[in-house]
């Protein structure tokens, strides 16, 4: 909605001092979308202030990018962080089309790194395996009757959601991990929280708006393996909760 709209565009710009850290990560994603050639030399002054140093990363990635007159939209590539997801839906809020809802939906069926991760701790720590293996079989992620084989479905989303689609306390089963995983922020965002969040979002909006069930409808039979598995369930969900 800001795109070409300068006034809305300095409004943005006013509020960042003001906000927390994160409020300053969403306006800096934000501004990447709409900002201009005045957003830029903001994002100079920004950066110039020490105030700003923890956000150094962040305010260069956003220069870098209102600086290219080619800069690409949300919906043009995949989400790294929540704040995306968050783009994405707005995106979809103002146009009614498909392609930021597919976006979010591409989340489901990225690669499981958490199984990575836990594939990568029990080869390299073969002498306390067995501290895994337990909270591992715990959570069911272990397949029946075997010492250490994984379940085949993604981890992730075996945390994420139960069997009817439905959200987990995925924080709980991650409190059970993270004590030996010891993942790191961007890494519990990779592994999990992005899947999560996608996973939520999705089923919350189905609620609220009856164009989004009539995209997912239309598009699920092309979807791939987990996407196409999870929409079905929460179209299922939808049908039954509109009789």
């Amino acid at each position: 909605m800001a795109r070409g709209n300068a006034e809305l565009v300095r409004t943005y710009e006013s509020r960042f001092v003001a906000v927390t850290q994160p409020g300053k990560l969403f306006l800096l994603t934000c501004l990447q979308i709409c900002g201009d050639q005045e957003t830029v030399k903001q994002i100079k002054a920004w950066q110039r202030d020490a105030k700003n140093s923890d956000l150094k990363k962040a305010l260069e990635t956003a220069r870098h990018a209102v600086s290219n007159p080619k800069r690409s939209l949300p919906r043009d590539r995949p989400p790294r962080f929540p704040t995306e997801l968050d783009l994405l839906w707005v995106d979809f809020l103002v146009t009614g089309e498909y392609p930021p809802v597919a976006r979010i939906l591409d989340v489901l069926d990225r690669q499981d790194r958490l199984r990575v991760k836990i594939e990568t701790w029990l080869k390299n720590n073969g002498d306390k395996r067995c501290e895994l293996l337990k909270p591992l079989r715990k959570l069911g992620l272990l397949q029946p009757k075997t010492l250490d084989k994984l379940i085949q479905e993604d981890l992730a989303l075996t945390l994420v959601v139960d069997k009817k689609g439905k959200i987990r306390d995925y924080g709980g089963s991650m409190r059970q991990l993270q004590p030996i995983l010891q993942l790191s922020e961007d890494e519990w965002t990779e592994a999990l929280l992005l899947k999560a969040v996608a996973s939520w979002s999705m089923q919350s909006n189905m609620e609220q708006h009856p164009r989004l069930c009539e995209l997912l409808k239309k598009h699920c039979n092309k979807r791939s393996m987990n996407s196409k598995r999870l929409v079905q369930l929460w179209l299922a969900q939808s049908s039954e909760l509109q009789k």
